[in-house]
């Protein structure tokens, strides 16, 4: 079908009546007044790769946080058996799930995104996450 009908058509009242069961709020007109809303992604690079992510309020954000942590300790193919980089795999996404309860809906909650990634970077100062602190010992059982 087509995109409209997932709006205002047939499609729409199939849906309407799937929500109607759940005991759901959203009417027919929600989805008749509903608008898309198309941002540029947000850009980084890994290594010589370049990369998109989606913008607040998906996770692009936090996804582009991760990677860059991760790119700091200069990671090789053989890392994935290194149980100190896995380490730092971990750590980099247990740090993107904090930082993620700070982001919203821009739409709702705006924010400057120069804002957001200043701070981002001192989140990753206070709690010693930055590639440039020394964790090399992390998993070392002396």
């Amino acid at each position: 079908q087509d995109p409209d009908s997932f709006y205002s058509g047939a499609l729409a009242d199939l849906i309407i009546e799937d929500l109607k069961e759940l005991n759901a709020t959203i009417t027919k007109e929600d989805l008749q007044n509903y608008k898309v809303l198309v941002s540029a992604p947000l850009e980084s690079t890994y290594g010589d790769l370049k990369f998109f992510f989606p913008r607040a309020p998906s996770s692009g954000p936090i996804l582009q946080l991760m990677m860059n942590i991760i790119e700091g300790y200069k990671l090789t193919p053989e890392s994935r058996v290194d149980p100190l980089a896995n380490h730092r795999i971990v750590e980099s996404m247990k740090h993107g799930y904090a930082i993620r309860t700070g982001l919203g809906d821009p739409e709702f909650y705006p924010y400057d995104q120069a804002d957001l990634e200043k701070k981002i970077a001192e989140y990753l100062i206070a709690t010693d996450t930055a590639p440039s602190k020394k964790t090399t010992n992390v998993l070392s059982s002396s």
